[in-house]
């Protein structure tokens, strides 16, 4: 079962830099999955369970957004970012729904009542670059609680995850389409969770009834972990799959510990010293008592990460398997530190600190023990379950478009985030041409019109986007064309202009063709790129906007120089049936913009033969109608514009970005006409 649920993008995060003296952090070039809610409605549990929602960060605080937002549409519902694929393209989110009159039986029993009447939980596939959402639970479901999915270690092919079935939670695998799900404990009655895989996939390690078994893939050969400790929790491998990790003791008096893969030579590792191993994640009474706060691998194999009470506090502590633990946060008094999780490469460690009483997320560089904010949210908020992405998306990993995200009718949206050559965020739109009523529209000619002198009023891609929404061309999605001079300070003023280039809306002529290549499209509705001169004949042509150069021709990328900018191109099919519209971002330190030549390698990615390099730049913006938003929000920016002239270079000063759209001499737009 697939689902379009587009990224939403929020206002990045103005993260909160720990880092003194003159020295920058390194940061990953990485996203990290997480949860937010609020912590202090009244109602109890139930009222602020249910506005959990997942999350994405950069791993430098930056685009802070909202993750396949709309699987928590309806009434008692929520979302919950759970893990990642392997190669970090896909992420693992749970949505879950209750009704409200069974979270008022449990609040008044002070207990968890789980029917097929009352709860419905299952897990999703949703991959980061186009927001598609996949419930591989659904197929052929076997339960209506279904947790924990994560994929299946050294199989892609396969997937793990835990469902709940007459009252007892079992573990399963099953393909990555979700079909032929099996339960791996068939022949046992007891309530399993903590389900995992072994590095080479060939074992499987739980808990069930509070005691940990090891087992084949398959379930037989099962082993249960002696320990002579009532209370066995939450199991993990090591990274190279040689040793298991837990907490074993009393309920809330549990220390880590390990064992061989084979499950002999339990040693324990540490002492938590009375912390009772809850973090308690609301500020309203909880009859569940918080989140599981266990220890975890370094990437490395070589120590593990735990939390453990010291006075008052909650500390972060490392301990090598070989050595003594070694305290790593020394913090205010009151404060309480939880899930720690290491980056990929050891270098740093993500961790949830309780501090004044609210729960955000920080990074510490394990070199210097030095802090970096990664959240900053108020009072009766609250941000945990970190996951660091495995690794970034890489260039030549393009989705495919059938399974983009569609703004609207014949409109699609794939966006790329990559680190090499450099850091770039790609912003590329699909538009069918062939899609019934579909038409462009682009600026007209000012009221005052003299050509090559007064041929348009500047504005803004937004603006353009939403004064059409009072006419007879309601424009859909639109972006930056023709580049035009003069563009005086203050750059977001409205002035009368004149383009570079050939222009035509509505069939009439607003600037002259001028040599350079031009996006063409026939009163009949063809489409073509071609390089204008006074020679061509326009009689027939219905709307044009032009750029600078092709930078792609005949699907040859044309060589350029190597100056790095915002970039805005245009390109069109081999069958001339579908327009590509690019926005490569650009002058920040997360995104460093593009050269021309690479603006048309990526054109030629997405499909286009022809390209052509538009005006860029501060220029550079994509903007589109969203009904499904507020009345203030509707028209909706895609890309990051840095329309004021303003560069955001450093690291320090791209922490304080915040998108501004310059105006525009001219804007093009895509518009359904009306039929009588």
């Amino acid at each position: 079962m697939r689902f379009q649920f587009g990224p939403i993008f929020c206002v990045c995060l103005l993260s909160l830099c720990r880092f003194t003296g003159a020295e920058e952090p390194d940061l990953p070039n990485l996203l990290i999955g997480y949860n937010e809610h609020r912590t202090n409605l009244p109602g109890g549990r139930y009222a602020n369970v249910i506005t959990n929602r997942a999350m994405l960060v950069q791993a430098d605080g930056m685009h802070r957004r909202r993750l396949a937002a709309e699987l928590a549409d309806v009434a008692g519902s929520w979302t919950q970012f759970a893990g990642w694929s392997p190669d970090g393209r896909m992420a693992v989110v749970g949505r879950g729904w209750e009704s409200i009159e069974n979270a008022a039986w449990e609040e008044e029993h002070k207990t968890f009542r789980f029917n097929p009447e009352g709860w419905l939980y299952d897990s999703y596939l949703v991959d980061v670059a186009t927001g598609t959402a996949e419930n591989v639970t659904a197929v052929d479901r076997v339960s209506f609680y279904n947790t924990g999915l994560f994929f299946w270690q050294n199989d892609s092919t396969k997937l793990g995850f835990t469902a709940l079935i007459d009252g007892n939670s079992k573990p399963f695998r099953m393909d990555r389409d979700g079909r032929n799900k099996v339960d791996l404990t068939k022949d046992s009655n007891g309530f399993a969770y903590g389900f995992s895989s072994s590095p080479d996939g060939s074992r499987i390690s739980y808990h069930e009834n509070y005691q940990v078994y090891l087992a084949d893939a398959d379930g037989a050969n099962r082993v249960h972990v002696q320990t002579g400790h009532p209370f066995v929790f939450a199991p993990s491998w090591s990274p190279d799959g040689k040793s298991l990790l837990f907490v074993s003791g009393e309920h809330y008096n549990c220390h880590p510990h390990i064992v061989r893969a084979d499950g002999t030579g339990l040693r324990k590792l540490a002492d938590r010293g009375g912390y009772r191993g809850v973090i308690e994640f609301l500020d309203v009474p909880d009859y569940h008592g918080g989140s599981s706060d266990v220890p975890v691998w370094s990437s490395d194999n070589q120590s593990v990460f735990y939390t453990a009470k010291v006075g008052a506090n909650v500390e972060l502590f490392q301990i090598m398997l070989d050595g003594q633990p070694e305290q790593l946060t020394h913090s205010a008094e009151g404060s309480q530190h939880y899930h720690p999780k290491p980056s990929p490469d050891g270098k740093w460690i993500v961790f949830g600190s309780k501090r004044n009483g609210v729960r955000n997320l920080f990074l510490m560089r394990l070199s210097d023990r030095k802090e970096h904010a990664l959240t900053d949210l108020p009072t009766g908020h609250a941000a945990m379950h970190a996951y660091w992405q495995p690794q970034v998306v890489q260039a030549a990993e393009i989705p495919a478009w059938q399974s983009a995200r569609e703004l609207h009718p014949g409109i699609r949206l794939i966006q790329v985030s990559v680190s090499e050559p450099r850091r770039m965020q790609i912003h590329a739109v699909k538009i069918d041409l062939t899609t019934p009523n579909l038409a462009l529209y682009t600026t007209p000619r000012a009221e005052q019109w003299v050509e090559s002198k007064t041929e348009t009023v500047r504005q803004t891609t937004r603006d353009f986007l939403r004064s059409s929404q009072a006419t007879e061309r309601q424009v859909m999605f639109a972006a930056n064309a023709d580049s035009f001079s003069p563009w005086p300070a203050p750059f977001s003023e409205r002035s009368a202009t004149n383009l570079s280039g050939l222009a035509i809306s509505e069939g009439v002529v607003v600037s002259p063709p001028s040599g350079s290549p031009s996006l063409l499209i026939t009163k009949s509705g063809e489409a073509s790129i071609q390089a204008t001169t006074d020679e061509t004949p326009l009689i027939n042509i219905q709307t044009a906007i032009s750029g600078f150069a092709l930078c792609l021709s005949d699907h040859v990328v044309q060589p350029s120089g190597k100056d790095l900018h915002p970039r805005t191109g245009l390109g069109l099919s081999a069958d001339e049936k579908s327009l590509f519209v690019l926005a490569i971002d650009g002058r920040r330190y997360s995104r460093q913009g593009a050269t021309t030549q690479e603006l048309g390698e990526w054109l030629k990615k997405f499909g286009a033969d022809d390209g052509i390099n538009m005006d860029g730049g501060g220029s550079t913006t994509l903007a589109w109608w969203n009904p499904q938003a507020g009345d203030d929000a509707r028209c909706e920016l895609i890309n990051a514009p840095v329309g004021s002239g303003v560069k955001f270079e450093s690291e320090v000063a791209d922490r304080q970005y915040v998108p501004t759209e310059r105006a525009n001499g001219n804007n093009f737009g895509v518009y359904y006409q009306q039929v009588p």
